[in-house]
């Protein structure tokens, strides 16, 4: 009766007999004072036969005749969908979240969802919610992963096309049509299109541009290999490439993310001309950090600029990265080592968390040091500074530590790099900026918007 029961049935006049006479009782006005909702006249119905607790989960959607306006409220919409979607991410895709993204299709989302209501099994249509989304599956996904507290990496432009390219999008492997569609000016890739992040504000290329001033000066014109925490986009590689003497077989990319790791590849192997033959001979290594530094055997690799490009706040498996880094003899005679960390308060509670207190750029210079000491190496601060980093398109702003080491083994520490004081900002740092020699008396600075920041020789 609840879920078959429609409005024209109980707008059907009562049927009474009086004094050996049928009489009709009108409906209309009860129904008005219901507001015409079949579902509150038969809710009501439920209490006063005492079964409103036995059939305490009916709601609007289980009538077979809903109206339209049971699908005007978002907070029915979002009740129905995570049902529906839960249920296919259960029963369909063995809650594997990635295959439910990339391979649900707009007739999975339309089947009815069954739920069971007291004792009997109840079909509710999905075509109406559908139609609230104007049936774009991008569009219901999206909202059910914010529902779910899940992110979503992915744009409707992923899914234009047959469910094969939509696949791959989603994956990370770029057809030659799809890249050719977000190439840049420059011969580089706009995979934001695609969701994927681009880490690349203002400040963000400033800091590229004093690391390689910093090697520029550390390194000189020695061949540079590379180990670096990179994206799809290839920002600090591809700067090294054209600035420093990058060894391409002797230098290597780590990133844990497959979708990120498989958009490297399908990038990288259309770079343009001599810069995507280099970058194409660097090593790109899907594993975590820690996972590849293990792998990687011990005092073979000549690493001797280092950037371990983080989003997180100082924890013990970065501690532990930066310990496998000199434990296993992975650096070069003299390496410039970056860390970048988050510096948010809330990043800065999380530290302290670990024990590490909420000065992360203290707490990582003693532990570098203790490292140093134990492995036979000798390790000095460089810089240290904020900076405004996240991603253009959705944390802009994150706040930021850029923190660089100049880490030598078996040789005495040289003391050819200058000193900086009152640095203000990276955001003008000059393209092409030549150093002037280090004089503690007149100290040179960096003029923009970022907060005080010092450099010192140790």
């Amino acid at each position: 009766f609840c879920t078959q029961v429609t409005l024209k049935d109980l707008l059907t006049p009562l049927t009474e007999t009086l004094g050996e006479k049928v009489f009709e009782v009108s409906m209309s006005r009860l129904s008005n004072s219901f507001g015409g909702s079949p579902y509150k006249i038969v809710k009501h119905y439920l209490t006063l036969i005492g079964k409103d607790g036995e059939l305490a989960d009916f709601k609007p959607y289980h009538m077979r005749m809903a109206s339209l306006g049971t699908w005007a409220e978002q907070t029915t919409r979002d009740e129905v969908l995570k049902k529906k979607c839960d249920a296919l991410l259960r029963e369909n895709f063995n809650n594997d979240l990635v295959d439910f993204c990339t391979q649900v299709t707009l007739k999975d989302l339309l089947t009815p969802l069954t739920e069971t209501l007291g004792r009997k099994e109840v079909e509710v249509s999905m075509g109406q919610l559908s139609n609230s989304f104007g049936g774009s599956p991008y569009e219901m996904l999206k909202r059910y992963h914010r529902l779910s507290g899940r992110n979503f990496p992915y744009t409707k432009a992923c899914f234009i096309g047959p469910p094969e390219a939509r696949s791959r999008r989603q994956r990370g492997d770029f057809s030659v049509e799809d890249l050719r569609k977000i190439r840049q000016p420059d011969g580089t890739f706009n995979t934001a299109v695609f969701g994927l992040k681009n880490f690349n504000t203002q400040d963000k290329v400033a800091t590229r541009e004093l690391m390689l001033e910093m090697a520029e000066l550390e390194l000189e014109d020695r061949s540079i290999n590379y180990l670096g925490l990179e994206t799809e986009q290839f920002h600090s590689l591809r700067a090294v490439y054209q600035r420093l003497n990058l060894s391409p077989e002797g230098s290597r990319i780590v990133e844990r993310d497959k979708r990120v790791f498989k958009a490297m590849q399908s990038t990288v192997a259309k770079l343009p001309h001599c810069e995507g033959k280099a970058l194409r001979a660097v090593s790109l290594s899907n594993n975590t950090l820690q996972q590849d530094l293990e792998a990687l055997p011990i005092g073979e690799s000549e690493f001797n600029l280092v950037n371990f490009d983080y989003l997180g706040h100082l924890e013990r498996s970065k501690e532990h990265n930066l310990q496998l880094l000199l434990e296993r003899r992975l650096l070069a005679t003299k390496a410039l080592v970056i860390v970048t960390l988050q510096n948010s308060p809330l990043a800065q509670a999380r530290a302290s968390n670990e024990g590490y207190g909420t000065d992360q750029v203290q707490a990582l210079l003693v532990e570098m040091t203790r490292l140093g000491s134990l492995t036979g190496h000798q390790v000095h601060q460089i810089a240290a500074l904020p900076y405004k980093g996240g991603s253009d398109a959705t944390t802009r702003g994150s706040d930021m530590l850029w923190i660089a080491y100049r880490i030598t083994r078996k040789t005495p520490v040289s003391h050819d790099f200058p000193s900086f004081s009152a640095c203000r900002s990276l955001a003008d740092v000059p393209e092409h900026h030549t150093p002037a020699p280090a004089n503690p008396e007149n100290p040179r600075s960096l003029s923009a918007s970022l907060d005080l920041c010092t450099f010192e020789v140790a």
